[in-house]
């Protein structure tokens, strides 16, 4: 089963530009809209402070300007924390009145809250582009998530539609329940999430091999020939292989093409890995069924 576990696991890694593809589309996508909002703040901003300031004229491509310097001073050799300042309301604020006082030489102090009106408005909008861009980003992952999903069931466990359905309802039900237990643990007794984390784990194994057998198995197989502990306690260990390679994977990544590479190469190949591990199961006991039905068919052919 290890063997099978971590041959299935790369040769789906054929899939990788699958979910890759799909998250740079929906970053694009999400960018059309952000930047645009970002410029249309950035005007409304200069029109608004040009009302409220009489004869001062700014153009809002000279204010892009200061705030694209701003972006540019953040220390970008650790990237993630640049970006939690780059989207904090408080940097923001702080930048588009830097930008503004640039251009205004005189007593500024008399327009303050008239102008931080102003700002708070632009800040709005950007912060609206900025979700909208997080929004298509995480759609993006999603539905990168299920269509390499899709590819990866068809290469080692396919299964009929209405298989999946009964399927998908039965995993919702017993994970919801397991995630309420662990959480109320949490809660009563702390210590107790550890315990209840890894009858979880265990139990994860044993139902992906119930399921198994539900859709590839049954009325080829006995049960008892596939539940066994044996077959799960190979699965964890498959699985956690598996996750190995991908923690290796990421962290020679990040070793080499630093932290926003790390994030976004380690995203895909997580996704492709927690496939894989869901189908493990499957696709063990499958192969087991088509074995065990070449036997039988074979056992004429050996008496003649």
């Amino acid at each position: 089963m290890i063997k099978r576990g971590i041959k299935n696991y790369l040769i789906c890694l054929k899939y990788f530009f699958t979910p890759l593809g799909t998250l740079c589309l929906g970053v694009i996508l999400g960018f059309s809209v952000f930047i645009p909002s970002i410029a249309s703040a950035v005007e409304q901003l200069t029109t608004d402070v040009e009302r409220i300031i009489e004869g001062m004229q700014i153009e809002p491509q000279n204010v892009l300007g200061e705030v694209w310097a701003c972006v540019t001073e953040l220390d970008w050799s650790k990237p993630i924390e640049a970006f939690n300042t780059l989207i904090s309301r408080e940097w923001l604020e702080a930048t588009l009145h830097k930008s503004i006082n640039v251009f205004f030489a005189g007593d500024y102090s008399m327009y303050v809250n008239q102008v931080n009106e102003a700002v708070n408005v632009a800040v709005t909008t950007i912060a609206a582009g900025f979700i909208v861009l997080v929004l298509f980003t995480v759609i993006s992952v999603i539905g990168g998530y299920y269509l390499v999903k899709f590819l990866i069931r068809r290469t080692i466990a396919k299964r009929a539609f209405w298989k999946r359905i009964i399927v998908f309802f039965v995993d919702f039900v017993v994970y919801f329940g397991l995630l309420t237990l662990n959480v109320l643990f949490a809660f009563l007794w702390t210590p107790g999430i550890i315990f209840s984390s890894l009858f979880s784990f265990v139990l994860f194994g044993g139902l992906a091999f119930a399921e198994a057998y539900a859709v590839h198995g049954y009325g080829k197989l006995k049960f008892k020939q596939v539940m066994t502990l044996k077959n799960i306690g190979m699965l964890l260990l498959t699985n956690m292989i598996i996750f190995l390679m991908w923690f290796a994977a990421l962290f020679i990544v990040i070793l080499l093409f630093r932290e926003i590479a790390g994030i976004v190469i380690g995203l895909v190949l997580l996704e492709i890995a927690s496939i894989v591990m869901d189908m493990n199961a499957e696709s063990f006991v499958k192969d087991l069924a088509v074995n065990k039905e070449t036997e039988i068919k074979d056992i004429p052919a050996v008496a003649a």
